[in-house]
């Protein structure tokens, strides 16, 4: 490019007498002589939007750019109201530039632009399509995976699924008008996208090292072929989520809003390019989200489910509470009813105050996430924990270290933790039958894990199960009692069993 200057500057002398004229070094101004320099006069990094992020709630805030002007103006102070009683957040959002040591009249600090605290910054969506369609190679084989996908759906679904386009979603995934997405109209383009979050920590994992920990929101075409899916040049990043720490709860959705925003358009009016690699005339796209693909925290968060530890264990099926996570007969499994968990969602988000969105937490394990302004929105079926994490750091990590014992710091640890298995029933927080509170049923399960363990056969040790039993709330012995069908009235009806003595009634029947 320097040479391509060069010549260009001695056409323009040829001839001449003295310097080039004002025109001429403007044209050779202009020339880039390197790969950077030319690539930025193309434009090529798409669109990007600048928020601030409250630094106490995550609430995010677009810039408006005011008439005449290209500046960014954000607002000053979050306005934001975390919970439906909280008072307005109030948190600052701006920082004035450090003063310059030749700071004059026309660079005081009123003058110099005050700039966010902390950002984020979302990449344009549509720009990133466009990037893909810019490309032959890519247009087409994008368009063949619908092409491929519809004329399949005339036979039986494949035995064996190598790739999501041969999977039953998106051969049941329907389009507004009741037809199946991938069913092209005309030269319209539809293009099912996998949406990451993962969390990470910038230093390193240590045991009992930093912990400071930013996230990135990502997404993959999946009408590409498997082996070109995840190139980085071809995958979509959303932005990143600053650290040093995640956020809490429903503060998720403030940074997935810009995406859900862009993928609402696009389900619903569409977006179209005026020229494509394939379409010289343009053509119109609508692109969905089939599949939210993280590790298990950052699913439930994103889908704003209760956690993998709490007694909400399911995303899919109905099963409730700890006691069922070793459950094994699928078959009596019961799918989770989408219509009731956004009615739920919806109830969360349009309750008055904290301990009614609680109340519904607690019952259902459900809030609201940005996910639910998506109409095709399936958690139970749109959820998908990812292989490296539950197979590779999941299953086979818990096989070998827990199950088998292969630590080692504990070798010689029995591979068992029960010393039986029994079929216990457990009550429901949405259940007022039995007048139980929150902690009350949380303690019967604890009781099942005690009495579950093993121990020595010893007059000590008995001693010791029934003080751990006796510890608990009486309504959670008795209810484990009952369950039990052991008598808990005493033979002098005119007093009560105390907590000792129905502990040792579940000690009592542990040992038969």
């Amino acid at each position: 490019m320097t040479l391509v200057s060069m010549a260009l500057f001695s056409g323009f002398m040829a001839g001449m007498v003295g310097r080039a004229s004002q025109h001429q070094e403007r044209i050779l101004s202009e020339i880039p002589l390197s790969i950077t320099e030319a690539l930025s006069k193309f434009n090529f990094e798409g669109q990007s939007t600048v928020y601030a992020v409250c630094p106490r709630c995550h609430f995010t805030y677009k810039p408006e750019i005011k008439q005449g002007s290209s500046r960014a103006v954000y607002p000053e102070f979050c306005t934001n109201k975390p919970h439906p009683e909280s008072d307005i957040c109030n948190e600052t959002l701006l920082e004035t530039p450090p003063d310059k040591p030749d700071d004059g009249p026309g660079n005081s600090p009123d003058d110099r632009q005050r700039k966010p605290r902390r950002t984020f910054v979302y990449h344009s969506f549509h720009d990133y399509l466009g990037g893909l369609l810019a490309r032959k190679d890519l247009e087409d084989v994008m368009d063949k995976a619908c092409v491929d996908l519809t004329e399949s759906m005339k036979g039986p679904s494949p035995d064996v699924v190598t790739d999501v386009f041969e999977a039953d979603f998106l051969r049941s995934f329907e389009w507004k008008d009741g037809t199946m997405f991938v069913e092209r109209k005309g030269v319209e383009g539809r293009f099912a996208f996998s949406l990451n979050i993962d969390f990470f920590s910038v230093e390193g994992n240590r045991h009992g090292g930093a912990s400071a920990s930013v996230g990135i929101i990502s997404m993959a075409c999946l009408n590409l072929p498997l082996s070109i899916r995840y190139r980085p040049e071809n995958m979509f990043l959303a932005g990143i989520i600053p650290g040093p720490y995640e956020p809490h709860l429903t503060e998720l959705n403030h940074y997935l809003k810009p995406v859900i925003n862009d993928m609402e358009m696009s389900w619903e009016r569409g977006v179209h390019y005026s020229r494509t690699a394939s379409y010289r005339s343009g053509r119109l796209t609508r692109s969905a989200v089939v599949a939210v693909v993280s590790d298990l925290p950052a699913a439930r968060a994103a889908a704003q489910f209760a956690g993998h530890g709490s007694h909400h264990l399911c995303t899919v099926c109905t099963c409730f509470h700890k006691d069922n996570v070793h459950r094994t007969d699928w078959q009596n499994w019961e799918t989770r009813s989408n219509k009731e968990m956004r009615q739920h969602a919806e109830n969360w988000r349009d309750a008055k105050t904290l301990k009614d969105q609680k109340q519904i937490f607690e019952t259902v394990g459900v809030r609201w996430s940005e996910f639910w302004r998506l109409p095709y929105w399936n958690p139970s079926r749109q959820v998908v924990v990812d292989v490296m994490h539950c197979i590779l750091e999941g299953l086979t990590h818990h096989y070998f270290r827990e199950a088998m014992g292969l630590k080692e710091s504990s070798s010689s640890m029995p591979v068992s933790r029960c010393a039986f298995t029994y079929n216990f029933k457990m009550p429901h927080p949405a259940d007022t039958t039995h007048g139980l509170r929150r902690e009350e049923v949380d303690e019967v399960y604890l009781i099942h894990s005690v009495l579950q363990k093993p121990i020595q056969n010893t007059d000590a040790n008995w001693v010791g199960l029934v003080a751990k039993v006796a510890a608990k709330h009486t309504k959670s012995i008795q209810f484990v009692c009952n369950d039990l069908k052991l008598s808990c009235e005493p033979e002098n009806s005119r007093s009560r069993m105390t907590r000792k003595q129905l502990a040792g009634l579940l000690v009592g029947w542990v040992s038969v």
